[in-house]
């Protein structure tokens, strides 16, 4: 059965091999590529979140050369960045269907979300737990509210898909 795209976004191009990843010039040994990204919290909804563990101190996205890794609070999304199909940015958003952790019940993603702005659609190949019921509930997208959507995408190895 095939589900809706949260994000209607369609395939994106190949991402870099690991040959064309930058290397550092002093080291014997390839360091591994990490880049994370911060939440972009909105002030207004900083005490409500609080209040579920999500702070700044505890959301963060992070993209290695092999993994997509983002936690919000007490949840968690881990993917191989082979997973990923395509990311785009997407906002402004309606606060009611974005603060907070959400599973949208139209298309099945996910949404970790510090403010109504904008963030990053990203969609999976294959879904991915990442709410309540991780085995049980599996979406084919999640949306992150990051500080820099664009450096997001950039670092997934994508190139921004069209916006719904």
């Amino acid at each position: 059965m095939r589900t809706a795209d949260p994000c209607r976004a369609g395939p994106s191009p190949a991402r870099p091999t690991a040959s064309q990843t930058p290397q550092h010039p002093d080291t014997a040994r390839e360091e591994p590529i990490i880049r994370r990204f911060r939440f972009a919290f909105d002030r207004r909804f900083r005490l409500p979140l609080a209040a579920i563990g999500v702070r700044p101190s505890t959301c963060e996205v992070v993209v290695t050369e092999e993994l997509l890794d983002a936690r919000y609070g007490p949840l968690r999304l881990q993917t191989p960045l082979s997973n990923v199909r395509s990311a785009s940015i997407t906002g402004p958003y309606l606060a009611i269907r974005a603060i907070g952790p959400r599973g949208s019940m139209v298309d099945h993603g996910a949404t970790f979300g510090t403010n109504t702005e904008r963030g990053v659609c990203i969609t999976f190949h294959e879904p991915v737990g990442a709410l309540l019921g991780r085995d049980r509930f599996r979406h084919p997208g999640l949306t992150v509210t990051v500080e820099d959507p664009e450096g997001l995408i950039e670092a997934l190895g994508l190139a921004p898909s069209p916006a719904p």
